[in-house]
């Protein structure tokens, strides 16, 4: 919403009331893109045109109403909330990034490949990813994914991948 002085707010709307119940100063912020709210409704996540994500969240109190900014810059698209403290971007160098917007930080990400997409599903156990013409569910199950790894290897894991593995992995048992 436009306001008298030329700036935009975000104005909160109570549908089953029918009415305005507040609005949320934006200015210091941009112009707004995109905004998302979490599966509660309680967090609200805003994407400004200079590629800045940050989270309002509706039971807080004043100035604490901000959580921790997760973006400053470079965010191209919201993804969806998969839960009420995870939310997904994807950036202008199309890397898919999933945060924890409680304490504002990078759970993970991966670049799904030139022109593709990604978002996980409603329940977070799955993935879609959209490549051209081509869509994709991928499971987030690492058991099921470490079986079709053995399976398509038909052998254990040599000394040398063993040694790509994260430090502290555990790839004694795996593909035995």
């Amino acid at each position: 919403m436009r306001t008298p002085d030329g700036e935009y707010d975000i104005v909160i709307w109570d549908f089953e009331e029918g009415r305005e119940v507040g609005s949320i100063d934006v200015k210091e912020f941009g112009a707004v893109k995109q905004l998302g709210f979490d599966p509660t409704g309680r967090l609200l996540a805003v994407l400004t045109y200079d590629g800045g994500v940050r989270v309002w969240d509706m039971d807080k109190e004043g100035e604490e109403k901000w959580l921790k900014p997760l973006a400053y810059r470079g965010v191209q698209w919201l993804g969806a909330f998969a839960s009420e403290s995870t939310l997904s971007t994807q950036s202008t160098l199309n890397e898919y990034t999933t945060w924890d917007v409680r304490s504002g930080t990078e759970r993970y990400h991966f670049t799904p490949g030139y022109g593709a997409t990604a978002d996980l599903t409603e329940d977070g156990a799955s993935m879609g990813l959209v490549d051209g013409s081509d869509g994709h569910i991928l499971e987030l199950d690492p058991e099921r994914w470490l079986e079709k790894l053995c399976e398509v290897a038909g052998r254990g894991l040599s000394s040398g991948e063993k040694s790509l593995a994260p430090p502290g992995s555990r790839t004694d048992q795996v593909c035995d």
